[in-house]
């Protein structure tokens, strides 16, 4: 009886190494599935990220950022003269700005302002509530950082929770009575929008501008729509750099929040081609 016992035993024992094989080579290649896709999304990018420093153009006669006179300074200086390079930086760029005749751009992560400008002109400014930006600006070089932002950047192109241009379409009232119970022309579709826009620009840099705060009347389908449509690209870009067995392009970014009217000013304001000059915070 013992000795049928045992040879059922060993005959399962036999039956079942088969199987546990499979699940460790499974498992194996489960793993390194998940290595090889963090090294795609995250490492991968990352490690080869270099800026790209702006070129010169010949008709530009402005003042350039010359990076050798803070490089000259002792030690003693170096938090000086990272603020002085990053200010320097930042007016070159606006300076730059000035020859465009269209609106432009400024924000200043320093001051926590964003600005409209024309011709060096301010005509509209808000105030920054909160905002976070790319940790690899703070492991760069500080003056090579500078140098990076000395000139304006363009935007390429942008996405949006709602329309930059606002389509209403109304029936004609019946008389002036019913004309003047209607309420203002978008007031109740606006209201009801969350406020967020994206703008990729040139030279790998991503800026996201939100509404700091939710009210009670804004539709939350709106923000799932919006949100599903950014998570959709991602996955793309995900899906097709694992097909093509390459690193995805790393993009730094800037999230700013503002007040919802001021943050809809802007977008509808800035034009689509427009120049921006940032000015980052080399204590943040």
């Amino acid at each position: 009886m013992n000795r049928t016992l045992n040879k059922i035993k060993e005959i399962l024992s036999l039956n079942q190494r088969p199987y546990s094989l499979i699940y460790t080579w499974l498992f194996i290649v489960l793993a390194c599935f998940v290595i090889y896709y963090t090294l795609i999304i995250a490492v991968i990018p990352v490690m080869n990220y270099k800026y790209i420093i702006p070129e010169q153009k010949p008709k530009s006669k402005g003042p350039k950022h010359d990076l050798s006179v803070y490089y000259s300074l002792p030690d003693s200086l170096i938090d000086r003269s990272k603020e002085l390079a990053n200010k320097e930086a930042y007016l070159l760029a606006k300076l730059e700005m000035t020859r465009n005749d269209s609106i432009c751009m400024a924000l200043d992560l320093k001051d926590s302002t964003v600005s409209l400008i024309v011709q060096g002109t301010t005509i509209y400014s808000s105030k920054i509530t909160s905002y976070k930006s790319s940790s690899i600006f703070a492991k760069n070089d500080p003056f090579l950082t500078s140098l990076y932002f000395s000139w304006p950047f363009k935007i390429k192109e942008y996405s949006s929770s709602v329309p930059k241009i606002p389509v209403i379409i109304r029936k004609a009232p019946k008389d002036t009575i019913e004309a003047a119970s209607l309420p203002e022309p978008g007031q109740l579709e606006e209201n009801q929008q969350f406020i967020s826009f994206q703008i990729k620009l040139d030279r790998k840099l991503g800026i996201t501008f939100e509404q700091d705060s939710i009210s009670d009347h804004i539709d939350r389908r709106t923000i799932k729509h919006y949100i599903h449509q950014l998570k959709k690209v991602k996955k793309k870009a995900v899906r097709d750099a694992l097909i093509r067995a390459g690193p995805m392009e790393y993009l730094p970014e800037i999230h700013v929040k503002l007040n919802r009217q001021a943050a809809l000013v802007i977008f509808r304001a800035i034009p689509e081609n427009a120049d921006i000059a940032i000015r980052l915070n080399p204590n943040h």
